[in-house]
């Protein structure tokens, strides 16, 4: 969230701290209960939704890098034993197929890599018969494709974790937009009705609903933002 989010956030929490203590003044209003209601649904939802947003996708590369690293290392045990069983039976066609440098592995892209390490696969499925003496089975075969479709997923977790912080900014304009309408629409209105009557929990109600800048102003944002600085009534 941005620094206007954060202060009317803030202050969404400030009325809610107040209505909530004041909640024996207006739950005889059954439309006041039910508005302030889908208020706090707002506010929850703003939470959630930051949560996404501000998900970290450092931690997913390590993830990825670490899946690589593993399936590189087992490709590479692979392909040497497919290779010595080729050599051996001077079959240069299956030669050619496993015929990878580690580092011309660890050089290659993302999805390069995979198809490299899919060929390395298959070449050794293809004559697993010929390699138990070669210090391969089948176990060997199955954690090897574990991992090249572990690396694979890896591969996809960042641009869907960039995808979701972008979608998750755009919600957040959405849902404060909603929480600003139920205020001066609605809650704003209905808070009249306790001017008189209960004259403690209406100016404390728009004592929260000032707006304090809890973050650095640049100027740019302040004119960007017109009446949304400090100590605004929204």
């Amino acid at each position: 969230m941005d620094n206007v989010q954060e202060n009317k956030l803030s202050m969404y929490l400030s009325v809610q701290k107040v209505t909530n203590t004041h909640s024996a003044e207006w739950q005889g209003l059954p439309a006041y209960a039910t508005i302030f209601a889908s208020f706090e649904d707002a506010i929850i939802q703003i939470r959630n939704t930051r949560l996404v947003q501000e998900g970290h996708i450092t931690g997913i590369s390590k993830d990825k890098a670490q899946a690589q690293n593993i399936a590189i290392e087992k490709g590479i045990q692979v392909a040497t034993a497919v290779f010595a069983y080729a050599s051996i039976q001077n079959n240069n066609t299956l030669k050619d197929k496993v015929s990878y440098s580690p580092s011309e592995l660890r050089r290659s892209r993302d999805t390069i890599l995979i198809d490299r390490l899919e060929v390395i696969h298959e070449a050794a499925t293809s004559v697993l018969a010929e390699l138990a003496n070669y210090g391969l089975t089948q176990a060997d075969l199955d954690e090897f494709s574990a991992l090249i479709t572990s690396y694979t997923n890896m591969v996809e977790d960042p641009r869907v974790a960039i995808t979701n912080r972008a979608r998750a900014t755009k919600d957040l304009k959405s849902i404060f937009k909603t929480a600003d309408k139920i205020l001066k629409e609605q809650l704003d209105k209905l808070m009249l009705q306790y001017k008189k009557t209960a004259p403690e929990f209406y100016q404390q109600y728009f004592n929260a609903r000032l707006i304090i800048d809890l973050g650095i102003r640049h100027k740019k944002d302040e004119d960007e933002e017109g009446d949304e600085g400090e100590n605004t009534n929204e």
